[in-house]
């Protein structure tokens, strides 16, 4: 059977109109619900991704998402600009925005008081309660002025069980890993407990919470 197809989304299609379409992966399928009840809906996504939503700028980053250009593709991140919009070069015409086919899971929170969220794609290996995490890509927005990939975050889990409590200390990792990238200033105690909230509820949606070692 061959490999399944990565999705290719036109950039001039508006956010109402992908979040409509079907086998997004969960995690743009919440992203774009946000960003469509904040009043984004009518944005195409190039212009989406070009200014005002940065929560899908972070999403489709976890997504390890590309975008089409003439007969190459070109990830997202060499296309970030210093202020986290994601725009071609100049001369370049986007023809589709790629996400992958992903066997993993993926997942999306935010605090939108805080004007703060996270993204994760993860995958877990082994029977039942004995699964590890054999993959994980968490990227946040709203603690730097462009999206942040959580790598410590995301090597406090690799090859464990995602335990309730592992995922509490993979959480103190986030909060420690966010805090010198908040735009030239620390973070404030609020953003910081958000930070730690979002991680739990993330994780803990991505890949349940399994029993801890020994129970």
């Amino acid at each position: 059977m061959p490999p399944p197809a990565p999705l290719e989304i036109p950039p001039d299609v508006t956010l109402h109109a992908l979040s409509g379409s079907p086998g997004l992966p969960a995690a743009l399928q919440q992203a774009l619900a946000a960003s469509c009840a904040g009043g984004a809906g009518a944005l195409p996504l190039a212009d989406a991704l070009a200014g005002p939503e940065p929560r899908l700028a972070a999403t489709l980053i976890a997504l390890d998402a590309r975008l089409r250009i003439g007969a190459a593709t070109v990830s997202l991140e060499d296309c970030l600009t210093v202020d986290g919009r994601i725009v071609p070069r100049p001369g370049e015409t986007v023809g589709a925005v790629v996400v992958p086919a992903h066997h993993g899971i993926s997942c999306y929170h935010e605090e939108p008081n805080l004007a703060l969220g996270l993204a994760a794609v993860g995958s877990l290996t082994g029977p039942g309660d004995l699964a590890r995490v054999t993959d994980l890509r968490a990227v946040w927005w709203g603690v730097a002025p462009t999206p942040l990939i959580a790598h410590q975050l995301a090597g406090a889990l690799q090859g464990r069980r995602p335990t309730p409590l592992l995922i509490g200390l993979a959480a103190q990792t986030a909060r420690g890993e966010v805090q010198p990238a908040g735009a030239g200033a620390e973070l404030d105690a609020a953003r910081l407990d958000a930070v730690e909230r979002l991680c739990r509820d993330t994780l803990g949606a991505l890949f349940g919470a399994a029993p801890a070692e020994g129970g």
